[in-house]
């Protein structure tokens, strides 16, 4: 055989290398992709459904698994993994379970650093598993600059934000209170009222500072979606000022019907604050009489 002939051969052997491991990779990928599928048509059922079971948990995990085994590297994956991993979590509270969804995490994050809704999972699992510290205020910020409209950033920082309230930097505590406007505004079907609801799940963290802060956005804001308003300024009403009280009660009725603002400050125990300092008119009289029968 030639030295040119050998050269060939050589050079066409090493070339069909390329392509093997080309081929390999979109068949791992494809593989991937089929468990990652499967796994996300299991959550879709059981949330369509509404039939969630452990056992039905534990397969969207193991197809997880496998898809995370095939495409290591794979971002959409590890949060996927994390994703029913914080839920195994939330169920059986072992720490090693909450140590593996960090470090899902951690890794997707290397790969796809300013994707909001990793910082979101990220900021869930430190508030669940009590870690209000440092690195919680950090993953504030930065979620709520990677994905400042994003509608599981604002209710993951909403929700670990009124519950940490006191050890937050005051960078994380601003990155907090603009969420919560955010969200309070949002255009999204039902995040205004579970940001509302988020930041009143978080009261046990309020403090006078995050009060202070709340009242002034409740106070500035334009109400673009009344109910998440005024919950939120019944569950405050305690804490303000005679003065404060006579300008929200103003803006309540400027913006909501009386019969709608009495409902919901029977709902929220409020309501036997807030008749005394209604109109005393014939309407209103009669409107409080009703709602306060038991």
């Amino acid at each position: 055989m030639t030295i040119a002939a050998t050269a060939v051969k050589t050079i066409s052997a090493l070339l069909i290398i390329p392509i093997i491991y080309i081929g390999w990779l979109a068949i791992a990928s494809g593989i991937a992709d089929g468990h990652a599928y499967d796994a996300k048509q299991l959550e879709k059922q059981w949330k369509k459904q509404d039939n969630f079971s452990q056992a039905l948990l534990t397969d969207a995990i193991t197809l997880s698994e496998a898809a995370v085994h095939w495409a290591p590297d794979h971002p959409d994956y590890l949060d996927q993994l994390s994703r029913y991993l914080t839920l195994r979590y939330l169920i059986d509270k072992d720490q090693g379970t909450a140590e593996r969804v960090r470090t899902l995490l951690l890794h997707s994050r290397t790969i796809r650093p300013a994707w909001p809704g990793n910082w979101a999972a990220y900021i869930d699992i430190k508030h669940y598993t009590g870690e209000a510290d440092a690195d919680l205020g950090n993953a504030i910020v930065q979620g709520a600059h990677f994905g400042p409209w994003d509608p599981a950033t604002i209710q993951a920082i909403t929700q670990a934000g009124t519950a940490n309230w006191k050890v937050l930097t005051p960078e994380a505590k601003n990155a907090v209170s603009q969420s919560i406007k955010r969200g309070l505004a949002s255009p999204v079907p039902g995040l205004p009222m579970s940001t509302a609801k988020l930041t009143e799940r978080g009261v046990s963290g309020w403090t006078i500072e995050f009060t202070q802060a709340l009242t002034q956005t409740l106070v500035d804001e334009e109400w673009r979606i009344i109910n998440p308003y005024i919950r939120l300024t019944l569950t405050l009403w305690p804490l303000l000022s005679t003065q404060q009280k006579d300008l929200m009660l103003v803006k309540m009725m400027s913006k909501s019907g009386a019969n709608n603002l009495l409902k919901l400050a029977r709902d929220s125990g409020r309501l036997a604050f807030i008749c005394p300092r209604l109109p005393r008119t014939p309407r209103f009289n009669k409107l409080c009489a009703s709602a306060l029968k038991p």
